[in-house]
């Protein structure tokens, strides 16, 4: 069985510190463990697995509507079979519902990590689970985690929708578009940016259909999500 780690890519008051990823092989199915997440005790996840191509997007969805005044730990577990033979990426993301925790519908991606399956393929099938929260520990009253460091607005139009931030320094940066399952929709920009306000703007005919889309922008380690609703 062979075992692959990847540094996380952490928003500050999502993807905690001491949080890891890994990728777990044995012959054609991969484990995709994520651990140590630091979560609000009244949390419920819901962990589902979608294969796009060559790439494994793992989505930790809290379903919770509830909050509590303490947090506690989560681990996460993904297992997909019948994989083909072939270099693959997992991307771990968390869903956050817009409720008294947080401002805004959120998505924040907490870590990558590569592998490769050698073995032929067997019979697909996918499989995600979330273990009891624990090592539970008290925190003030009125305790609420940060909002992405990434300041995303959305100013929608009959035509395009534009996706104004600013940077804080100057870096690589990525604006993606996923549906309202977190499925990748489109790459909008891809690229070096420099520090500042900048704007990006998606035509609303380029989207498959209407509905609930997440704007991701990740630039220097940094990340940032918004919603919005696109009327075709």
């Amino acid at each position: 069985m062979a075992l692959l780690s990847a540094a996380l890519m952490a928003a500050t008051g999502f993807g905690q510190t001491g949080e890891t990823v890994e990728a777990r092989l044995d012959g054609d199915t991969v484990r995709i463990i994520n651990r140590g997440a630091r979560e609000n005790c009244a949390a419920s996840f819901l962990v589902t697995v979608r294969v796009d191509g060559m790439t494994v997007r793992v989505i930790e969805c809290d379903t919770s509507t509830e909050k509590a005044f303490c947090i506690c730990n989560f681990d996460f577990e993904a297992s997909v079979g019948g994989l083909a033979q072939g270099q693959y990426t997992a991307e771990i993301y968390r869903e956050y519902r817009k409720r008294s925790l947080y401002p805004r519908d959120t998505v924040v991606l907490i870590g990558t990590v590569p592998f490769t399956v050698a073995s032929p393929p067997g019979s697909p099938f996918v499989h995600g689970k979330a273990s009891p929260c624990y090592d539970v520990a008290e925190v003030p009253a009125g305790f609420s985690p940060a909002v992405p460091p990434v300041d995303v607005i959305v100013r929608p139009s009959s035509r395009d929708i534009v996706i104004a931030f600013s940077l804080e320094s100057p870096g690589r940066t990525e604006i993606l578009v996923f549906d309202a399952l977190v499925r990748f929709v489109r790459t909008l920009f891809e690229g070096d940016l420099q520090e500042g306000p900048h704007e990006c703007a998606v035509g609303i005919s380029l989207l498959p259909s209407s509905g609930t889309y997440y704007i991701v922008v990740r630039s220097a380690g940094l990340i940032g999500t918004a919603s919005f609703q696109a009327v075709k």
